[in-house]
C-alpha cells in the first residue's frame, strides 16, 4: 500500500508539473532562452517517461494477489523492482538539467570568469554524478550502503519486504 500511495502521488504531482512546463515551454520559443527551451524540454521527456512508467507499475501492482504462486508473485515482484531502478536511473538524467535552465546567451557573454568556473563546475558536478548514478544504480550494487541509502524510500522497502516474505515461504516450502 506504501508503494501504491508513492506511485500515485508521484503522477498526481508530474501531470500538473508536465502541463506547467510545457506551458513554460509554449511561451518561451526564442533563441534568447534556448538554455531554458533545452532543460525544460529534457525535463519533460524525462518526467513523462517517469509518469508513464509509474502508471504501469500502479496496473502491475494491482495485478499481483494472493492466489497466484510465490513463484509467479516473486517474478512480478522482481519485474516491479527491475523497473523501478531502470526508472530511477533515467530519473537521475535529468539533474544537470536543473542546473542551467536560467542561462541565456546574453548571461553567458557577459559572464565574469569566477561565476562560469562556478556554473561549469556546478553543471560538471551534477553531470558527473548524474552519469555516474545512471551507470551504477543496479543489481549488482544492491548491497552497497549508498544504494540502500538511496533506496530507503516507502516504495522501495515495500518490494524488498514482499520479495523477503516470498523467499521466506519458498525455504518453507521446500523443509
Amino acid at each position: 500500500n506504501k508503494m501504491i500511495w508513492v506511485k500515485v502521488l508521484a503522477v498526481i504531482i508530474a501531470i500538473p508539473f508536465i502541463a506547467f512546463l510545457s506551458y513554460l515551454l509554449y511561451y518561451s520559443m526564442d533563441m534568447s532562452k534556448i538554455f531554458f527551451i533545452v532543460c525544460d524540454s529534457a525535463i519533460i521527456i524525462i518526467t513523462t517517461a517517469a509518469t508513464v512508467v509509474y502508471i504501469k507499475h500502479l496496473v502491475m501492482i494491482r495485478q499481483i494477489n494472493n492466489s497466484q504462486s510465490v513463484l509467479e508473485t516473486q517474478r512480478k515482484l522482481a519485474s516491479l523492482r527491475l523497473s523501478t531502478m531502470r526508472i530511477t536511473r533515467i530519473l537521475w538524467l535529468q539533474a544537470p538539467f536543473y542546473t542551467c535552465f536560467f542561462l541565456n546567451p546574453a548571461m553567458i557573454k557577459g559572464m565574469t570568469w569566477p561565476l562560469a568556473v562556478f556554473q561549469v563546475s556546478i553543471t560538471g558536478l551534477f553531470v558527473f554524478l548524474s552519469v555516474w548514478l545512471f551507470i551504477n544504480i543496479n543489481q549488482r550494487n544492491v548491497e552497497k550502503k549508498w544504494f540502500r541509502i538511496l533506496f530507503s524510500t516507502p516504495e522501495w522497502t515495500g518490494i524488498n519486504q514482499s520479495m523477503a516474505f516470498l523467499k521466506e515461504i519458498e525455504e518453507f516450502r521446500r523443509e
